[in-house]
């Protein structure tokens, strides 16, 4: 049975057979929330990049299947490569059209990625960084959403500076990514409460701030405040808000518990995959909204 660097010339040298004009590279990639080692396939003719293969999730596929399942996860490679569900990126990344509207601010959490944050432009959040990234297209697949960091590197090509680049992501976010706010007792048909009054089947009413992509939405609330002073003089009081992932948070009046067990029960929901990805995870701090003041902070445990 192969180690996992037999593995990785196996595939490669597989792939190269299969993508003859293409530059096939290993190297270590930043995906949100975590670091690990992939494979991507830049075809020249095209000037496109491939989905990257992520090679420590296959190695693991090829060990629970053992020597006979080498071809079986080389077919799913292949597979996961041209099937119809994954098609070719355009980043449009590579020529001088950097102010289309594609840029936007998202946060991630300064911990979990500081290896990334090294080679990234970002600015310091409570807890979290700000960053930003670039929409880019999918071919096949106008109604897909997908963006990619905007990195040092990709700063210099483009020969701006690091207040520029903020300045045209954060315009393009407030004009393209609009906030939305939604009631969760709507949604499970309960009516909703005003003015911080208990409802016999909602304890408290949860507000959900995001935007109307549903895509990293975080930054609406935290960053810019969008509908934190409507909710929370409709709930009359000040709030709590739990990052329930990159694309939105929850605001809870802050008469709806204290902070250690709200603080308890977004790290218990961050632990669990099945309800939020890694990808997805914000952070497991429970933020204040101070409503006179117009703030936002940690909130004290």
């Amino acid at each position: 049975m192969m180690n996992y660097n037999e593995f990785k010339m196996e595939l490669q040298g597989n792939l190269q057979k299969d993508y003859e004009n293409a530059s096939i590279k290993i190297m270590k990639m930043n995906q949100m929330n975590r670091t690990f080692e992939a494979m991507t396939i830049h075809v020249l003719n095209s000037g496109a990049y491939l989905p990257s293969i992520d090679l420590e999730y296959w190695f693991k596929k090829y060990e629970n299947l053992g020597d006979s399942g080498i071809a079986h996860v080389y077919e799913k490679i292949r597979g996961f490569l041209s099937g119809e569900t994954v098609r070719l990126v355009k980043t449009g990344c590579t020529d001088s059209d950097i102010g289309n509207g594609g840029l936007f601010i998202s946060l991630v959490n300064a911990e979990m990625n500081k290896d990334m944050l090294k080679d990234v432009p970002h600015k310091a959040f409570l807890d979290l960084a700000i960053i930003c990234r670039k929409r880019v297209e999918v071919e096949g697949k106008e109604d897909c959403i997908a963006s990619i960091t905007i990195t040092n590197a990709l700063l210099a090509h483009w020969n701006i500076t690091e207040d520029e680049l903020f300045e045209m992501a954060t315009e393009n976010t407030r004009k393209n990514y609009l906030a939305e706010t939604f009631s969760l007792c709507n949604i499970f048909g309960v009516p909703s409460f005003n003015l911080g009054e208990r409802d016999a089947n909602c304890v408290y009413n949860m507000e959900v701030v995001t935007n109307k992509e549903k895509y990293e939405g975080a930054v609406n609330a935290l960053v810019f405040h969008d509908g934190l002073k409507e909710i929370a003089d409709k709930m009359d009081s000040n709030l709590f808000i739990l990052p329930s992932s990159r694309h939105e948070v929850i605001c809870v009046s802050t008469e709806m518990g204290d902070a250690k067990s709200l603080f308890e029960m977004v790290e218990s929901i961050n632990g669990d995959s099945t309800v939020v990805s890694q990808n997805d995870i914000l952070s497991n701090s429970v933020y204040y909204y101070d409503r006179e003041k117009d703030e936002i902070s940690i909130a004290e445990c």
